[in-house]
C-alpha cells in the first residue's frame, strides 16, 4: 500500500504502517494542527516553537488570525490540511520544511494554498535581518501591515 490515503486509513485503525526506506523518502512529512480557524497556516518544526513569544508576536502581526502547525510523526499531510481546513496561505518557517513536507515538489502552491518560505524561528529570534525579511514577505503577500 503506497497511497497516502490508504496509509491514513490504516493509521486511523491503529495499524502500524511499514514503508521501505527508499519509499519513505518520497512520502510527505506530517503536521499536527494547532487550534484556530483562520485561513493562514504557519508551519514550524516543533510545538514548542509554535507556542513561543516570537510565534505569538508573528501571529499578532497578521491581519487574519492564523493556525499554527508543527512537524509530527502522525497527523496530516499539508495537502490534507489545506483541503480539510480551506487554508489559502501556508508560511513555512525554516529552509528544509518544504523538502520534508512536500518532497519532490517545487510548486508555489499546495492544493489551493500559496506557499511562502520564511526563515526558521530560531534564526528569526537571533537575526534582525531575518526578521526584516519576514516582515517584507508578510507585507508583500498582504498578510500584514498593508503593502
Amino acid at each position: 500500500m503506497s497511497s497516502p490515503l490508504q496509509q491514513d486509513y490504516l493509521r486511523a485503525m491503529g495499524i502500524q504502517v511499514w514503508v521501505a526506506r527508499n519509499a519513505a523518502a518520497d512520502l510527505p512529512g506530517r503536521v499536527t494542527l494547532g487550534p484556530g480557524s483562520g485561513s493562514v497556516l504557519l508551519v514550524c518544526e516543533t510545538a514548542e516553537q509554535s507556542s513561543s513569544r516570537l510565534a505569538a508576536d508573528i501571529a499578532r502581526a497578521l491581519a487574519d488570525a492564523p493556525v499554527w502547525a508543527w512537524c509530527a510523526e502522525s497527523g496530516h499531510s499539508l495537502a490534507e490540511a489545506v483541503d480539510g481546513r480551506l487554508f489559502t496561505t501556508l508560511v513555512l518557517f525554516g529552509d528544509d520544511l518544504r523538502r520534508r513536507l512536500c518532497p519532490g515538489s517545487q510548486n508555489e502552491a499546495v492544493g489551493s494554498a500559496r506557499v511562502l518560505q520564511a526563515p526558521g524561528l530560531q534564526r528569526l529570534h537571533a537575526d534582525a535581518a531575518a526578521r526584516r525579511k519576514l516582515w517584507s514577505l508578510l507585507r508583500e503577500s498582504r498578510l500584514a501591515g498593508g503593502a
